[in-house]
């Protein structure tokens, strides 16, 4: 039976958010690290929705499927290994395992206050969103055909236009931007626990296992995978960081802020954040 999102979601939960508690409950409580700023996060919120814009443009420019181009002596020598069959059921498993993923922060909610879990809430928003807006700017420029496009035991549905959208993973970006936001986050907020490299392992893992499915089961080449689980982790990162820097200025009297000032060629505008 193909396993459902929610049931999928509610068992990453339920595995991984008693360890939440107990480290919530087991050590002193730390001071919240992370600062949200109406420029500094509207800029960026801002910023992802016209990138993100930008690919929905350049997507209408991109080229129709074509079945006459695809020729599996195009693939690169390091994604050949791809089954020669796509698997609907491996396909089915790792989607949802990847979109059950996305509950992984839930796990750093307990025994936060209100105002701490909406900082929470709006940074794995941009967290989301950055990566998501970088893997369809990917998509829309970049012409991939999909494994199973070059099954000779299948054919392939060349009139969706999504046959030609294998580069990058998706289901990559997503799983390794839930893992890697939650484990820097999870660090930051229990920094004496002893379940720290428990949630980095469970997360990782979990979006390893996902992506993998990926590519076993024809929907995406091992590059692809890649390149998504790259794009995902950076963005898991680099939000996280940006807020405690905005946490640290704020602290310093260094409030972000937004200047303008003469260059040689005219002005230049920068953003404190």
């Amino acid at each position: 039976m193909k396993p459902a999102p929610a049931r999928l979601i509610i068992a990453v939960f339920a595995i991984v958010a008693p360890f939440a508690l107990r480290a919530a409950t087991a050590v002193p409580p730390q001071p919240f690290p992370y600062a949200l700023d109406a420029l500094g996060d509207g800029a960026l919120i801002a910023g992802g929705l016209a990138l993100y814009g930008g690919s929905l443009y350049l997507q209408t420019l991109k080229p129709s499927p074509d079945k006459a181009a695809v020729d599996p002596a195009t693939i690169p020598f390091f994604d050949r290994a791809y089954p020669s069959a796509p698997s609907a059921t491996l396909s089915s498993v790792g989607n949802d395992l990847a979109l059950g993923m996305a509950a992984l922060p839930l796990v750093l909610l307990p025994g936060r206050s209100g105002d701490e879990m909406l900082d929470i809430g709006v940074m794995y928003f941009e967290t989301l969103e950055l990566a998501y807006s970088v893997d369809s700017l990917l998509k829309s420029v970049v012409v991939r055909y999909r494994p199973y496009a070059y099954s000779t035991s299948t054919p392939a549905d060349f009139s969706n236009s999504d046959i030609i959208a294998s580069f990058p993973s998706s289901h990559a970006t997503l799983a390794f931007s839930a893992a890697v936001f939650t484990g820097i986050v999870f660090d930051k907020l229990n920094p004496d626990s002893n379940l720290r490299p428990l949630v980095w392992a469970g997360g990782l893992g979990l979006a390893t296992a996902a992506s993998a499915l990926r590519v076993m089961s024809g929907d995406h080449f091992l590059s692809d995978v890649v390149v998504g689980a790259a794009i995902g982790a950076t963005s898991g990162f680099l939000l996280p960081y940006l807020h405690e820097r905005s946490r640290a200025a704020a602290a310093n009297g260094s409030a972000p802020g937004f200047d303008i000032g003469p260059a040689p060629a005219g002005f230049i505008a920068t953003l404190r954040y």
